[in-house]
């Protein structure tokens, strides 16, 4: 027996056999080429519905991002305006305190200068001159003492004028 009649006795025993495995190998084998194509299909239509959808994120975030430092922006140019209109404000105050005080200083100097005034006056109008007082006393220290010291005194005057 050769190699060919082998074969066809394969044939005739398992030939319907093989033939049905055959077509049913061709249709397993098409159906994992259908799947193949189904999921590479489903594969990149997956990756372009993320692709898209990162795309939309990644602008959606940068609106955000340019939203918010838009805003912060404004926030602090509104805070900076405040602060100078306060520093302005706070000037203002601080000048007419400074005014305010500056003429209650004028006044109690003046009324310190007429007070000062009125107590030299009275302390001038109380004040003995050096030569009434040194009078007086000299009147009663004669007193005390009689007439030999007024003698005394006249004499030493009257030597020591020429």
């Amino acid at each position: 027996m050769t190699n060919r009649n082998i074969e066809q006795i394969r044939d005739l025993l398992l030939g319907e056999f093989i033939h049905e495995f055959d077509q049913r190998m061709t249709q397993v084998e098409e159906k994992i080429d259908e799947i193949e194509q189904n999921n590479t299909k489903s594969t990149k239509q997956l990756a372009q519905h993320l692709h898209k959808k990162l795309e939309e994120f990644s602008q959606n975030q940068h609106r955000q991002y340019e939203y918010l430092e838009e805003r912060i922006s404004k926030q602090m140019k509104e805070q900076k305006s405040f602060s100078v209109m306060q520093s302005q404000s706070l000037k203002g105050e601080i000048a007419k305190e400074r005014d305010a005080l500056s003429e209650n200083i004028k006044l109690v100097k003046s009324r310190f200068e007429r007070a000062l005034q009125v107590l030299q006056k009275d302390y001038r109008s109380k004040m003995v001159s050096k030569q009434s007082l040194a009078g007086v006393l000299f009147e009663q220290s004669l007193r005390l003492k009689g007439d030999s010291i007024e003698k005394s005194l006249k004499s030493e005057i009257s030597k020591k004028k020429p």
